[in-house]
Order: C-alpha cells, then structure tokens, then sequence
C-alpha cells in the first residue's frame, strides 16, 4: 500500500490552473516524495501537465491524449491509458509511476487560477455508469469527464490564429474572425465544429462565444 490519502474525484484539490514551469518548480521543492497537483499546459493550450515530487527532484510530466475507437484516452504511458484525468490519477495512487506513487496533492494557499473564468465555467456532469461510479457533479472543463450535450446551438468567432501540422487532417486551420458553427465540446478543452463547409476539431482557447444573431449576419457577409 501507498499510503497515499486523496480523492481524485474533488478536482478542485488537485487541479491548479495556470501555473508556469518555474512557478510549479518552486512550489514542490520542498514537498516530500509523492506530492503531486496537475496543471493547464502553457505550451498547448486545453491540455494540463502532471507536477510531481520525487525524492530529490521536481518532474513535470505532460498529460497526452489520443482518440481510441472515437474515445478520448489520457496517458503518461503510451502503453497505457485512461478515460479520463481521475482515473489515472486513482491508478497511480496505488501503483508506482517513475519512483513514486502519487500520496496527495499539495496544499492549496490560493484559490484556483484559471486561464479564462468565462471560457472555463463549471460544467455538469452526469453519471458515468460505464465506469461503475457517479462522476463529481461540477468541474472545470476537460479531465476526460463526459461534457453535457448541448441544448441549444453555439457559434464561436476565432480570435487566434492557428495552422495545424502537415500531420493533422483532423484540425481546422484557424484565421481570426472565421465564424464555426459548434457541433461537439469535447472534454479535452478541443471543440468540434463547422468552418466553411468543414468539419474538424480546434482549441476552445482560440475562441469566443458569439450569438446565433452575429454568426448569421457574418456569415450572409462573406
């Protein structure tokens, strides 16, 4: 046994927000073995990097994702994946990953910092029964938790520019003021959307909310 002692279910112990690489550094210095918290990715925005105190040293460890038979699977590990962010971190509370099984996450000192408190509103989840256990009932958008359906239609205008690698037929190339038509909010901060008659995925950070009214007037003016 590990010893460890955490829920991985309350988010809001372990999840950090917007930290930076040196920020997490020096918040785990002094920790002891096995004290961990996860945080957003400041280098690919709507993915988070898992902070964790090994013996003498501070590891950062990004947070892969890929999609598996259309499920969205999370990882440390090629080998080996998750359904989501609480389960991963469930696994590693009771077995080793690197030198160390996760024990708890470090104390909070400040409330939870999050990029963008409009893009990143409390979601509702519902019951996972596949998983054979109820999922938190609010969280921060992403982990790999379900995200609800959408009862009503949502457009967004792109305020970032992005072009996706020679690799990627997946994304939608992104130009500021484009106008999507959103079809999916995936739980890995990737929406799912219709630019120009494509359907592709794109970072929800590289976007603003508009209302039906403004994507339809845009629209009849290209």
């Amino acid at each position: 046994m590990s010893g460890a002692s955490f829920d991985e279910n309350n988010i809001e112990s372990w999840y950090f927000g917007v930290l930076s690489f040196e920020e997490s550094q020096r918040l785990l210095a002094r920790e002891s073995t096995g004290i961990f918290f996860v945080r957003d990715s400041s280098r690919t925005p709507g993915e988070y990097v898992l902070c964790l105190k090994e013996k003498n040293e501070v590891k950062q460890f990004p947070i892969h994702w890929k999609v598996v038979e259309t499920e969205n699977q999370y990882y440390l590990r090629d080998d080996l994946t998750f359904p989501d962010i609480p389960s991963m971190l469930s696994f590693y509370k009771r077995n080793i990953f690197e030198t160390t099984s996760l024990i708890r996450p470090i104390e909070k000192k400040v409330p939870l910092r999050l990029n963008n408190p409009d893009k990143l509103r409390p979601t509702s989840y519902p019951t996972d029964t596949n998983m054979g256990r109820s999922r938190p009932q609010t969280a921060p958008p992403g982990f790999g938790l379900r995200p609800d359906e959408f009862e009503e239609k949502v457009y967004v205008r792109v305020s970032k520019n992005r072009s996706p690698s020679a690799y990627d037929n997946i994304s939608l190339r992104l130009s500021v003021g484009d106008l999507i038509e959103v079809t999916e909010k995936r739980d890995t901060g990737h929406w799912v959307g219709i630019l120009n008659g494509k359907k592709g995925v794109f970072p929800f950070s590289h976007v603003d909310i508009i209302s039906e009214a403004e994507y339809l007037s845009g629209i009849s003016s290209q």
